[in-house]
């Protein structure tokens, strides 16, 4: 979850991830990398057809029944790119921010 995942500032100036639960550190060929990366961008971006691309590049299987226009599976889809988004939601509070630069 978000809160094991922060970004460090070297002494260069540059930025780096800081993970620090390796339970969620896996190896990625790259096959896997760019569909995580299409993931991500599926998310931000709010695009639910790359969305599913990306889950299926990942390995998800969807039943054969599941249409993308039916309600139910547009409810899932809504629901689990909510719950993605929030992942990926800026959580330093809004006065910290001031203070970076």
């Amino acid at each position: 979850h978000p809160g094991n995942i922060f970004v460090e500032q070297l002494p260069g100036g540059e930025f780096r991830p800081a993970l620090l639960d390796w339970g969620i550190v896996q190896r990625m060929d790259p096959a896997a990398r760019a569909g995580a990366a299409r993931w991500v961008v599926s998310v931000l971006a709010q695009d639910r057809v790359l969305y599913l691309r990306s889950l299926q590049e990942l390995g998800f299987v969807f039943d054969q029944n599941a249409h993308p226009d039916s309600a139910g599976f547009s409810q899932f889809i809504e629901a689990s790119m909510g719950s993605c988004g929030w992942m990926f939601r800026d959580s330093i509070p809004s006065g910290a921010q001031l203070h970076l630069a």
